[in-house]
């Protein structure tokens, strides 16, 4: 469906054709303001991957971003302020397990498996600042985790 975008010349930022406020950003990146989060966030989001190409881990690995190089030593590097909207946990067997989203090797956030293949939490509100650094640690709880793949959504944050 394709809405019409209109400025609103009298208050700054545009108005949609479906009513909803929308303001542009000293970047140029459009904004949405999120009820459920009380912040305006960008509309596109960017999806961030990690995972290890390996069966049987059983024990504690830091999980590799996509240019495979395991994100303690080199993570995602935070370019603009940003909000973690979303995680998705995904192995391929059923897993027991923490999933730890860390900034610069301090944990923010823990994802737990027990004894699940897949887990997706979409309602998270994690702000990360200019200059940090997203990695991912997995602990293994019990037994062994396959092939494991972690996706975070994010948005920038005004």
């Amino acid at each position: 469906m394709l809405v019409d975008v209109v400025p609103r010349h009298s208050e700054g930022g545009y108005r949609s054709g479906l009513g909803i406020d929308l303001i542009q950003n000293g970047e140029g990146i459009l904004m949405l303001y999120d009820i459920g989060r009380s912040k305006w966030l960008s509309i596109s989001r960017e999806f961030l991957t990690f995972g290890i190409d390996h069966s049987n881990l059983q024990s504690n690995h830091w999980m590799m971003t996509h240019n495979r190089i395991r994100s303690n030593i080199e993570g995602y590097y935070v370019c603009r302020n940003l909000t973690i909207t979303l995680i998705c946990v995904k192995t391929e067997n059923k897993s027991t397990g923490q999933f730890e989203i860390m900034n610069k090797n301090n944990n923010i956030y823990t994802v737990e498996l027990n004894n699940e293949s897949n887990k997706s939490i979409n309602n998270l509100n994690i702000d990360l600042s200019v200059n940090d650094s997203i990695s991912i640690l997995i602990n293994v709880v019990k037994g062994k985790i396959d092939y494991p793949t972690v996706i975070l959504e994010t948005a920038w944050k005004n």
